[in-house]
């Protein structure tokens, strides 16, 4: 059986593993990589070529540790497949490094939004990833059938880890849904897929990932943004407005709730204001110990001048207050990008 046959056969045992297509296309792409490299025929590789196959990829190529352990992980389902044996410390993974998740601000969510509120797809789709948490190939995936916009729920059919389910999606995001199917057009008028590109078919990861981008920018959003990153505000954003780490878990689908955690990144000022409600003595004073004093007078606090820089925390505080009276539908989103000054690059609170 030559290699071609074996990437063929491959992939079917893959799929018989109910490995997701990502998956498969990911693993696939590894062997042929690792094939071409060596320069062998299966059953003539040796414990020799593997390293020199693993020097190669981390001098030539270069690769970023996390690219390294998925390109040993196909290597490795590859040799199961072959049910032949392999030296796992010869291609042992190195640590998995751990990336930066600044989350995305309310403000800076709702800044996204309305700089593409004039293209109802892109808004669909900054919508969608945003309230939904799904992952970028979750919603390459979905379907026009996968959104029930009367229960306000989303079906996710095999999701990461071959598994179904059902997720709730916010109100605002069901009316951008609705605008964009007004303006969708399939090529082909059988095609259920939900989002699609230019011309008419299903649109790709990449393009997902340029949307993202594109809007980024024109936000004035200077930190790194990209697909996944509205999962993990979604995340943080439920745990700040006092949301349990269960009820997080069944929206974003989690099963490991070190995983979990790892996604929600509170923000110092949360941080604090928790720390205080908390630590609170000073309310639970016995006043019966106290001996009695003369009346303390406060110190006159005198107006500020005009010319004066509103201090960075009440500028905070006034952008929290604009959030809630936004929540509770006392002013529309255009007033309240109004309010916090939309011209103005909000500052990153997120620190690690």
């Amino acid at each position: 059986m030559n290699n071609k046959t074996h990437i063929r056969k491959f992939q079917e045992y893959l799929q018989g593993e109910k490995r997701s297509e990502r998956t498969i296309y990911t693993y696939t792409r590894g062997v042929k990589q690792f094939l071409s490299i060596i320069g062998k025929d299966i059953d003539r590789i040796t414990d020799t070529d593997i390293r020199k196959y693993k020097i190669y990829m981390t001098t030539e190529k270069k690769y970023s540790n996390n690219t390294l352990i998925t390109k040993y992980a196909s290597v490795k389902t590859f040799y199961e497949y072959l049910n032949k044996s392999l030296d796992r410390k010869i291609l042992k993974s190195p640590k998995k490094k751990i990336v930066n998740k600044i989350p995305l601000t309310e403000t800076e969510i709702l800044k996204l939004f309305e700089v593409s509120r004039h293209n109802k797809r892109d808004n669909c789709i900054l919508q969608t990833l945003y309230y939904s948490g799904l992952r970028k190939s979750e919603l390459v995936s979905l379907d026009t059938d996968s959104i029930d916009t009367e229960k306000m729920i989303i079906y996710v059919y095999s999701g990461k880890g071959d598994r179904d389910a059902t997720i709730n999606i916010h109100p605002d995001c069901i009316e951008s849904i609705k605008d964009y199917l007004d303006v969708r057009h399939p090529k082909n008028p059988n095609d259920k897929a939900l989002f699609l590109n230019e011309n008419g078919y299903r649109l790709s990861g990449g393009l997902i990932q340029h949307i993202v981008k594109k809007y980024a920018s024109k936000a004035e959003i200077r930190k790194r943004t990209y697909p996944h990153l509205f999962r993990v505000s979604l995340a943080t954003h439920m745990a700040e407005n006092g949301c349990s780490l269960e009820e997080i878990r069944l929206q974003t689908r989690h099963t490991d709730y070190k995983t979990l955690r790892g996604y929600i990144q509170l923000s110092p000022k949360h941080t604090r204001k928790a720390y205080l409600k908390g630590i609170s003595l000073t309310k639970q004073q016995d006043t019966t110990e106290t001996p009695e004093q003369d009346t303390i007078h406060q110190p006159e606090i005198k107006p500020s001048k005009p010319d004066t820089p509103i201090p960075k925390q009440e500028t905070q505080d006034k952008t929290d207050k604009y959030i809630q009276l936004l929540r509770n539908g006392e002013i529309d989103k255009d007033e309240f990008l109004k309010l916090t000054s939309p011209n103005k690059t909000e500052t990153n609170d997120y620190i690690y």
